[in-house]
């Protein structure tokens, strides 16, 4: 397809951060380019909606090659993701650079494609000293080496930070349930580390869209998409101050998580940091104008109740 503008992908377009990177683009960008959302489904009622706002749609999958090219045809640019969570991929711990690589490949053999964003995070088995083994952290991380190594592509890599949302999807890692006519909030994540905390569907795009903009500034960056760190017992505390609801906070120990890369994720958080002791405020300070948002206005946002055990 042809298109007068620039033509940007997203991949994960009807999921958090895809999708929020396209409606940041809709509301700020909406006629500096030409918007292609990438999905296995072409036909949900989320790809309809993205359709209706004047977004072509179209399928592909990072699973198979073969449905890429068509993907990229004609693009400018991209964003990229992976998700090692996908159902689908049944916790392959190399989902992420397996995927990755095949979009990667994709975006290069296209001949068009100038300038990605891929969706990154931190080599743990680097930080670790090779003692920790977090495979949809280093294997991301890869991806992005990979990314480095491809000559005249311009790249920038956005880390996401610990969803606000995990309140909701990511009962493992400790969400407000009512138990016994009390609200219990049981975590293996240590009351001393902070997380660095984003409302993905609101502020996920506000990191990404901008590097469209200026890719020379952006290029080679890797920028921390968090908006504030917080701990458990804070984010515990300004949920009781908004609801009015006491939350007893239980520290349980991370053997009890149930699936392994959970456990290993929680390891990571208590002994490293999620960012590997890294600081938001420089990434911050690349996007002197932009409003975030914080963990308060999300609880407030989405008018957030207890889970029912």
């Amino acid at each position: 397809m042809t298109s007068q503008q620039p033509i940007i992908v997203v991949f994960g377009a009807t999921g958090y951060q895809g999708g929020s990177v396209v409606n940041r683009l809709l509301s700020t960008s909406r006629h500096q380019y030409h918007l292609r959302a990438v999905t296995r489904n072409p036909q949900s009622s989320a790809a309809r909606k993205l359709a209706e706002k004047g977004v072509e749609v179209v399928y592909g999958d990072a699973n198979k090659p073969e449905s890429l090219s068509a993907a990229f045809d004609g693009a400018w640019g991209a964003f990229l993701v992976t998700n090692f969570w996908d159902p689908n991929q049944g916790l392959d711990p190399e989902t992420d650079f397996v995927q990755g690589k095949n979009l990667v490949d994709a975006a290069v053999h296209s001949g068009t494609v100038k300038f990605v964003v891929w969706s990154s995070l931190h080599d743990i088995d680097k930080a670790s000293g090779g003692t920790l083994s977090v495979p949809h952290y280093t294997n991301k991380y890869r991806v992005e080496e990979y990314i480095r190594a491809q000559p005249g592509l311009q790249a920038a890599f956005v880390y996401a930070g610990f969803y606000a949302q995990n309140w909701v999807n990511f009962p493992p890692f400790g969400v407000p349930t009512v138990k016994e006519d009390k609200v219990v909030l049981e975590t293996a994540v240590r009351a001393d580390v902070a997380l660095p905390l984003i409302d993905i569907e609101e502020d996920f795009g506000k990191f990404v869209a901008p590097l469209f903009a200026d890719p020379a500034r952006f290029n080679g960056l890797d920028i921390l998409a968090a908006t504030e760190y917080l701990t458990v017992p804070q984010m515990v505390h300004i949920y009781e101050r908004l609801s009015g609801t006491q939350v007893h906070l239980k520290r349980i120990d991370v053997s009890t998580v149930p699936v392994p890369e959970l456990q290993a994720t929680i390891n990571l958080f208590n002994r490293y940091g999620y960012y590997v002791g890294e600081l938001i405020e420089p990434s911050l300070a690349l996007y002197p104008s932009e409003a975030f948002g914080s963990f308060e206005s999300w609880l407030k946002r989405v008018g957030f109740k207890p889970h029912q055990s």
